[in-house]
């Protein structure tokens, strides 16, 4: 099995992510906690939380309490520096946010802006429950209620506004529907049920962690067409696998569409820390293990519920609780048992050590050679390479098979034959002979164009750069074009320009085509837009 330091301060530190969400108000209880004194084995910490100004369900504010607001925002930046993810979330129970006009959305825009770049959060979560979703008519892929296409419309602005002000960083977007806005659209797809659906397939490539709340729930269909009650292996495990490989929305007619499944490794396991933490669904710690052990690939089945894809999913992303303060209590069950069940599932040692990963570009041979040891590899079986062109998602570029007894260090290497010009994300993922697996931090490699011109990134978002090397020595014009050929940016630099930056933001997602045009040569590559 694989040894990692899965708390170690990387693009993927919060993999696997332990999420909690912290009170912002004292209660008897599940007392106030300084936010700098939380658990350091939460990776993933939201505020909770932003609530819209009296009056209004779109006007967002949010205050600490208990610290001031310089203190507040000193502990928020305190817990980055240590590889967290601290953000704030959205709604909360009993709280109604819903978005009706384009003047709300520009508002509810702004107000979570402000906040956020206040308070120093690299994060957002969407907890909107009571009433702030429902669903009249439609489908998954085209919905009709406005303040559903305004609550996407307004998180894409929001994340778009964070990149443009933060160094083209991505905001970490994650949510936490209830069972019935989310799984509960086989149900039905009327009122609240299903009501999420439209949001996550529109927003599913910024999603970061998506997070089912596993409680206060009545009874669910899994993906099997067979019925599971909460506080049980079972719904862990048959909602989870929902969530992953999809399901039919209103089961009987199914006229909205089928919902398109999340990859495992956006999906975390959703409970509360402790049974005063909610109305229902609490499940002790050793039947959360067990479900989550073979909802994992690696325990056996611990209930009447088969897996669909029966290895399992060992790219699971983490855990969830409601709530970092219930949680620290002893009067709820033992102070911090749910942290402590997170590091029994995802942090148990294991016989694989990776001493380092790296790569590099030869443009003489057009090569990216990717070079890797392991110190020690008793079980070890083979490493798949990925790649991403731009950090979004990543795709299989082959398989290398393990050699050696296990007993001394063991170094490879794999070769990516002319990839393309631009940025180059690369990770291993790491497979065990019992199939269990994990992931190597990420490499980044810049491919220059054989022409000298390298495009990045790409995929693009809302800015596309153009770099340069050696500078042109004559003036030379940058053209654009979507996918019918026509022409949607066009502009003329002068000679010994080394970058530029065309912004992107109000361009479809789709193929585009970029030319470079000079009285020395011309040069076409290939890019795609996506959604931020």
């Amino acid at each position: 099995m694989l040894l990692f330091s899965v708390f170690a301060t990387s693009l993927w530190a919060q993999n696997p992510a332990l999420v909690g969400y912290w009170h912002n108000w004292n209660a008897p209880s599940a007392p106030y906690i300084p936010l700098d004194q939380v658990d350091s084995r939460y990776n993933v910490i939201f505020v909770a939380f932003a609530t819209p100004v009296s009056g209004t369900t779109y006007n967002m504010t949010f205050t600490p309490t208990g610290v001031t607001q310089s203190q507040f925002i000193a502990q928020v930046t305190a817990l980055k520096a240590q590889g967290k993810r601290v953000g704030i979330s959205i709604g909360g129970g009993g709280t109604t946010v819903k978005l009706n006009s384009a003047s709300e959305e520009n508002t509810f825009v702004s107000s979570m802006l402000a906040i956020i770049n206040t308070y120093g959060f690299d994060a957002m979560d969407l907890d909107l429950e009571s009433g702030s979703l429902s669903i009249s008519g439609g489908t998954i892929a085209n919905p009709v209620d406005v303040p559903i296409i305004r609550m996407i419309s307004a998180t894409k602005t929001i994340m778009s506004g964070y990149r443009a002000t933060h160094n083209n960083q991505k905001l970490f977007l994650t949510m936490a529907p209830e069972t019935a806005y989310s799984i509960g659209g086989q149900s039905a797809w009327s009122g609240v049920w299903g009501a999420y659906l439209p949001i996550i397939h529109a927003l599913r490539d910024s999603l970061d962690i998506m997070m089912v709340q596993l409680y206060n729930s009545g009874s669910m269909y899994g993906a099997n067409g067979g019925i599971y009650n909460q506080g049980t292996a079972d719904f862990i495990v048959a909602l989870g696998e929902a969530m992953i490989v999809g399901f039919n929305v209103d089961r009987w007619s199914n006229q909205a569409g089928p919902f398109v499944g999340l990859p495992a490794n956006k999906i975390a396991i959703a409970l509360p820390a402790c049974p005063d933490a909610a109305g229902g669904g609490y499940i002790a710690p050793a039947v959360v293990k067990s479900a989550i052990d073979y909802l994992r690939g690696v325990g056996p089945k611990p209930g009447s519920y088969t897996l669909i894809n029966t290895s399992g999913y060992p790219d699971l992303r983490g855990m969830m609780t409601w709530s970092i303060n219930w949680d620290a209590v002893n009067t709820c069950g033992a102070a911090y048992e749910f942290a402590g069940s997170f590091e029994t599932i995802f942090s148990v040692p294991l016989p694989v050590e990776l001493a380092y990963f790296s790569g590099s570009y030869a443009a003489k041979n057009q090569k990216t050679t990717l070079e890797w040891a392991l110190s020690r590899a008793e079980n070890h079986h083979y490493f798949e390479v990925e790649q991403s062109k731009g950090g979004h998602w990543f795709e299989p570029l082959g398989t290398v098979m393990a050699s050696g007894d296990g007993t001394m260090p063991q170094a490879y290497q794999f070769v990516h034959e002319k990839p393309e010009a631009g940025l180059h994300h690369y990770r291993l993922r790491l497979v065990d002979r019992d199939g269990t697996a994990t992931y190597s931090n990420i490499v980044a490699v810049r491919v220059q164009d054989a022409g000298g011109i390298v495009a990045f990134p790409n995929p693009f978002a809302s800015q596309l750069n153009v770099g340069f090397e050696p500078a042109p020595r004559a003036d030379f014009t940058l053209t654009l074009e979507n996918e019918m050929g026509q022409p949607v940016f066009s502009q003329t630099y002068p000679a010994g320009t080394q970058q530029a930056s065309i912004t992107t933001a109000c361009l479809p997602a789709g193929n585009y085509i970029l030319r470079y045009l000079s009285e020395e040569k011309s040069w076409a590559g290939k890019l795609l837009r996506i959604n931020d």
